[in-house]
């Protein structure tokens, strides 16, 4: 079953913040305490940082995998595509398929190798998708080998016709 990973939405960040101060300090209106998270300047920096860490030890305890990033209904146009994320060591490189924007969005475990993401951004304010996949690269040409294509040895199908010979 399905379960939050991690999320991010700058609001609802600093709703929160703004809840735990009135929590510290009861003399707070709801207004005071939202606008002190709102000027705290640290606020989306330890959030991003607990996101990164999050992200960071999931790739951690799957050895650094390749991944696989399936996208749709992406921007404006609501297109599609793949984009092959090998030996992914860092929550950077994990993201960079998320567009360069001022993104909210949702991570889900849907299982133990597989994420699904939900993004929204301005070009995309319904909504995008994107399902990641750990994934083996064929030991000879880095191609991603899609789990119904596994030859022996982690080759794809061209590499194991090719050296089977």
């Amino acid at each position: 079953m399905e379960q939050i990973f991690v999320s991010w939405d700058t609001y609802e960040i600093t709703k929160g913040h703004a809840e735990f101060l009135r929590d510290e300090d009861k003399e707070l209106s709801e207004e005071e305490a939202f606008s002190l998270a709102c000027g705290d300047s640290d606020l989306f920096a330890w959030e991003w940082d607990h996101i990164e860490c999050e992200i960071t030890l999931w790739l951690k305890e799957r050895d650094y995998p390749s991944l696989l990033v399936e996208g749709h209904s992406m921007g404006w146009r609501g297109q599609s595509g793949c984009l092959e994320i090998l030996d992914c060591s860092t929550s950077q490189k994990f993201l960079s398929f998320l567009p360069k924007s001022d993104c909210t969005f949702t991570i889900y475990e849907v299982d133990k190798s597989t994420l699904r993401v939900e993004n929204s951004h301005h070009d995309a304010p319904t909504g995008e998708g994107y399902l990641i996949s750990v994934v083996d690269p064929c030991i000879y040409c880095n191609t991603v080998i899609e789990v119904d294509n596994y030859g022996e040895d982690s080759m794809c199908e061209e590499c194991e016709e090719h050296y089977r010979e």
